[in-house]
């Protein structure tokens, strides 16, 4: 298999300016945080919100749009959920390149977190903030609770009011969207392992200035680089995602597809067993080939005692970012090739 690897050995080797794809990892007052940092200044990536009129993977439709990495979005009635009518649907607000889809015309006790054709990050919620502005949203989506409004800590509403259940009162993943204060970047994924009142004490450590809660539990979904991070459990209506500009995803994806195709020939008459073996190598090789690429890409920040406390990968070059992208594709394809052959094993058993 040697000369099969040499292949995509080839995806990587050459040497354009961008940060808008960061992706951070740090840990405040010991709850672990993964995040994406995007710079609003960028010129080489867009940031999107992203709806489907029936739920959906992630994954899916990167393969049909041109995307690098995504996020779930926002709180929607599952159609796991008996009381949902085995329907998926949402009554939050979504705005995508200024049209407003929507099921109210008052937001109600939601909060739209949105940015104009400038990029310039801002809050609306009917007639309490930025009321005269909403004609301004070009893209955005409405949750609760509004988690963060100017450094202060927007709870207290939500208590009063009854929209604060015990299953948001429980330690979980949480997952959030915030920008900071000279609206220069905004942040979003996931804090692991907290209750919604402690996630205002670490956002606000984390440069948050405003910041809405987004969903989690099941809807759970991140892709970095063309790569699950969190595998969902069920699929979903919407989302927040980065384009890279000048990178044709869906070319990568079918030479990626081509390629796999090509080694699955040649191994075609092989055992059961040894196309397991064969394709769990060239995994390995893909896992090894990536992390070179983040080794080499990413910084570790210590603190005084010399422990990590910021790990942060940050990827400029497109011709670089080209090669992940192929190698997470590739391996994509490899892993699905590898299940099918493992349920093949299982049920010759």
């Amino acid at each position: 298999m040697k000369k099969y690897f040499f292949l995509f050995v080839l995806i990587f080797l050459f040497p354009s300016h961008t940060f808008a794809n960061t992706f951070l990892q740090t840990k405040i007052d010991g709850i672990t945080l993964k995040v994406i940092q995007y710079d609003l200044s960028s010129e080489n990536y867009e940031l999107k919100v992203w709806v489907s009129d029936t739920a959906t993977t992630l994954e899916n439709l990167m393969l049909d749009n041109n995307w690098v990495s995504a996020v779930n979005g926002i709180f929607f009635c599952p159609s796991d959920y008996s009381e949902c009518k085995w329907t998926s649907f949402t009554i939050n607000e979504r705005y995508v390149q200024g049209e407003k889809i929507a099921f109210y015309d008052d937001t109600g006790e939601r909060v739209v977190y949105w940015w104009n054709k400038n990029k310039e990050p801002m809050l609306f919620q009917t007639g309490k903030i930025n009321a005269d502005k909403e004609n301004e949203i070009f893209e955005g989506f409405a949750n609760f609770p509004l988690l963060m409004k100017d450094w202060e800590n927007m709870l207290e509403h939500y208590y009063d009011v009854g929209l604060i259940d015990k299953k948001m009162r429980a330690v979980s993943t949480r997952n959030f969207v915030c920008n900071d204060e000279k609206k220069e970047n905004i942040y979003f994924w996931l804090v692991y392992g907290v209750s919604l009142d402690d996630l205002i004490t670490v956002l606000s450590k984390f440069w948050c200035y405003d910041a809405l809660n987004l969903d989690a539990w099941k809807s759970t979904a991140f892709i970095y680089n063309g790569r699950y991070l969190v595998w969902p459990q069920r699929n979903i209506l919407d989302g927040l995602i980065i384009e890279r500009k000048w990178l044709n995803v869906k070319e990568i994806n079918e030479e990626a597809k081509k390629l796999s195709q090509k080694i699955l020939s040649k191994i075609n008459k092989k055992s059961l067993e040894t196309k397991l073996t064969l394709l769990e190598n060239i995994d390995k090789k893909l896992t090894d080939a990536r992390g070179i690429i983040y080794t080499k890409y990413s910084n570790d920040i210590y603190d005084d005692n010399q422990s990590i406390v910021w790990y942060k990968i940050e990827i400029e070059n497109l011709n670089i970012l080209k090669k992940l992208y192929t190698i997470n594709a590739l391996q994509n394809y490899n892993k699905s090739q590898i299940q099918k052959i493992k349920e093949e094993i299982k049920n010759k058993k």
